[in-house]
């Protein structure tokens, strides 16, 4: 909360920089301006999200009685036409854009139910403060990212107790533009002359979580189950 006081403060004493070459007051009045139309411009948005799922499927095996082949049967563990995780090979989310976000840094986060893909394209059970999966330094229009299967330990866990409900994958973003990014480095910069620390990333992280969760620029791209446990 701190860095957000610094900004408020910031924007309360501008008048003291009035004469200051960079003009850092003249500066803040162009940010208030754009903030409020960038804020408006939020209320709703236009991305759209989509994906390709890859899952193992075994063929159908001989099936035999007395010794004679009798027809076929389905492979139980990856059968034709399963979705479960654990047959899940590999995993594509497809972004498209908010128009008015195109040339902003987008930072993307991928879910599985709870779970959340980190950074370090590990698979959490929830998602923290500031997780998220990576970074578009300039988002276009559509971008496509490959997601990894989760591995077995992960896969366990997200199957333990699992009643065979779909476990929905989702993914979504949120932009920070250049001007927000401007503002974290000039607040930096008066933050020094002060003897004071400034995070702009971590600035620029908390408008882009704004951006992205208050319209709720996320979506479903697939769905898998866990693969059924046969007992007897």
């Amino acid at each position: 909360m701190k860095r957000f006081f610094l900004v408020a403060s910031l924007l309360i004493i501008a008048p003291v920089y009035a004469n200051e070459p960079e003009d850092f007051a003249a500066f803040l009045d162009r940010y208030q301006v754009f903030k409020k139309e960038r804020d408006a411009q939020n209320n709703s948005h236009t991305a759209r999200f989509s994906g390709k799922l890859t899952f193992k499927q075994e063929a159908e095996k001989p099936a035999y009685r007395f010794g004679k082949e009798t027809g076929a049967e389905q492979n139980e563990d990856c059968p034709q036409g399963n979705n479960y995780v654990q047959c899940l090979v590999s995993a594509e989310a497809t972004i498209t854009s908010d128009p008015n976000d195109i040339g902003g840094r987008a930072y993307v986060m991928v879910m599985a139910g709870t779970s959340v893909l980190d950074q370090n394209r590990r698979w959490l059970p929830s998602a923290l403060r500031d997780t998220y999966t990576l970074v578009l330094p300039q988002i276009g229009r559509t971008h496509t990212i490959t997601i990894p299967a989760p591995d077995a330990a992960t896969v366990a866990q997200a199957c333990a107790g699992n009643d065979g409900s779909p476990i929905p994958l989702f993914i979504g973003y949120g932009a920070v533009m250049p001007m927000d990014l401007e503002l974290a480095r000039r607040v930096k910069l008066k933050s020094a002359e002060f003897g004071k620390q400034y995070d702009e990333d971590a600035y620029a992280f908390s408008r882009a979580r704004f951006n992205g969760m208050r319209p709720k620029k996320h979506g479903q791209f697939g769905e898998v189950t866990c693969r059924p446990v046969y007992e007897g």
